[in-house]
C-alpha cells in the first residue's frame, strides 16, 4: 500500500511540477521575448541611421592609411590585441566584432551600435556595419584581411 501511494504521488507532483513549468515558459515567452525582439530592432534600426556617419567619419580617418581588417573571435585572445596595435602604428585597424549586442572588444568599452575607437587608429566595428563600411568606403581603399 506505501509503494502504491508513493506512485501516486510521484506521477501526481510530476504532473504539477510540468504545469509549473509550462505556465512559467508561457510567461517568459509572453512577457520577455517581445521586449528583448523589440530592444534588437531598436538597435538595429539605430546602426541602419548611423550607418552614413559612420561611414563619412571612417572615411576621413582611413583617408591615405594603409588599412588592415581584423577578425576577433568571442574568446579573449591578447596576440591579437597585440597584434592590432602593432599595425596600429603604420596605418589604421579594423577589427570586426563576432557579438551582435555585447559591448565586449579588444578592451573594456561602452555600448556602441556600429563603430567605437578601441585604441589610435584601432577601430572595433560591428559584424552587421562591416558589410555596409566594406560596400561603401573599403571598395575604394587598398585592404589586407587578416584571420
Amino acid at each position: 500500500m506505501f509503494a502504491l501511494i508513493l506512485r501516486v504521488l510521484t506521477v501526481v507532483l510530476t504532473i504539477l511540477q510540468t504545469g509549473a513549468l509550462v505556465i512559467l515558459s508561457t510567461a517568459i515567452f509572453v512577457v520577455i521575448l517581445p521586449i528583448m525582439l523589440v530592444l534588437t530592432i531598436a538597435i538595429l534600426f539605430t546602426a541602419f541611421f548611423n550607418s552614413r556617419r559612420s561611414n563619412r567619419r571612417m572615411e576621413e580617418l582611413l583617408a591615405d592609411r594603409r588599412i588592415y581588417v581584423l577578425f576577433l573571435t568571442e574568446s579573449e585572445n591578447p596576440f591579437l590585441t597585440c597584434n592590432a596595435k602593432d599595425l596600429a602604428v603604420t596605418g589604421a585597424v579594423i577589427v570586426v566584432s563576432p557579438y551582435w549586442l555585447s559591448p565586449k572588444g579588444l578592451c573594456r568599452g561602452k555600448f556602441y551600435s556600429t563603430l567605437r575607437q578601441e585604441y589610435p587608429n584601432v577601430y572595433l566595428v560591428r559584424r552587421y556595419y562591416f558589410f555596409n563600411l566594406r560596400k561603401h568606403v573599403l571598395i575604394h581603399k587598398e585592404v589586407a584581411y587578416l584571420y
